[in-house]
């Protein structure tokens, strides 16, 4: 058994951890966004009704919000361009290993 025909197993199921940590993030993103909203409706209900702390307290929290976004999105990106990192190397693998196998058939 090669080394390569061994990895194969595990470099699927790292690109399935990372799928699935990849749609858990764009799972917390899409909830922090709908807090954000909810925070900036309600610093806007606030206003209206000249609650003036309380609507600067929900813009405050709606920063929190986007800062946690921005976070998650960058955390999301990294992620993202390791997943195609790994897949580009599994196939450069796989294509090898087909240029192996070829090659000792042809012989």
């Amino acid at each position: 058994v090669r080394a390569g025909a061994t990895s194969s197993p595990s470099v699927m199921d790292m690109i399935g951890k990372l799928r699935d940590t990849l749609q858990s993030l764009r799972d917390r993103e899409a909830y922090l966004e709908v807090k954000c909203r909810m925070e900036a409706d309600e610093a806007r209900a606030n206003l209206r009704e000249d609650r003036r702390k309380e609507a600067l307290l929900a813009v405050m929290r709606r920063r929190k919000y986007l800062t946690m976004i921005n976070d998650v999105a960058r955390v999301r990106e990294t992620i993202e361009g390791q997943l195609r990192t790994i897949e580009g190397a599994a196939r450069r693998m796989e294509v090898m290993e087909t240029v192996e196998n070829g090659e000792q058939e042809s012989r």
